[in-house]
């Protein structure tokens, strides 16, 4: 919002096991733990973050209001 250029890790991580407790979730008949609108909400922010770095500006993230109030509701939020 700044301007202002700042280089932030990526946190760690194991995407692998979205798909594993996808399987685990049809094989036990349950909903996975993240659901379908959250995984897309995150490729959105994914994609959008990287379009900013590489035009080099802050660019609105492609989500509705509705979506943007339930991360910011969500924990771990900052």
């Amino acid at each position: 919002a700044t301007g202002a250029r700042e280089q932030v890790p990526a946190p760690k991580g194991d995407q692998r096991q979205y798909y594993v407790d996808i399987r685990d979730a049809i094989q036990n008949r349950r909903s996975p733990k993240i659901t379908a609108k959250d995984a897309i909400a995150v490729m959105a922010i994914l994609e959008t973050s990287f379009r900013s770095g590489g035009e080099g500006r802050v660019l609105p993230l492609p989500l509705t209001q509705e979506e943007i109030a339930e991360w910011k509701d969500a924990p771990g939020y900052s």
